[in-house]
């Protein structure tokens, strides 16, 4: 009977602790920004990198998963002004710079302005969770 080898993938570690909505936003912010992998190198991207190649409707397209995000910050888990702030001043540097042809692909590739945003979000909620013991929700 022939074995086969398992592949090594590095996978990211979801706390134990994480619910749907959590695990959504991680996925969301991996598909987004670090789906894919440039065969041979440590370099990932994601869809919005690939959209972001189509002139005028990439850039709205991921502007609009952006804002979706920050909305959801600010209605469910209610973050912060300085938080949000952070948010979207990640998400306009990510569609202005990324607007700029070529440059601005190469830009999206290296910012991941997704999974900064929900890196902030991650870390706002913990630190409310850590003050008072329950998350914002």
């Amino acid at each position: 009977m022939a074995t086969t080898k398992p592949t090594r993938v590095r996978a990211e570690r979801i706390p134990s602790e994480a619910n749907a909505d959590d695990l959504l936003l991680d996925r969301l912010a991996w598909f987004m920004d670090a789906n894919f992998r440039i065969p041979g190198t440590k370099i990932r991207f994601g869809a919005d990198q690939l959209v972001g190649l189509i002139p005028g409707v990439g850039d709205v397209t991921g502007g609009a998963v952006q804002a979706a995000l920050i909305l959801m910050a600010i209605y469910y888990y209610k973050l912060p002004k300085s938080v949000i702030v952070r948010m979207v001043m990640n998400s306009v540097l990510d569609t202005t710079v990324g607007a700029v042809p070529v440059l601005g692909d190469l830009f999206d590739v290296a910012f991941k302005a997704n999974m900064r945003n929900v890196r902030l979000l991650r870390e706002a909620n913990a630190k409310q969770r850590g003050a008072t013991g329950t998350p914002f929700r």
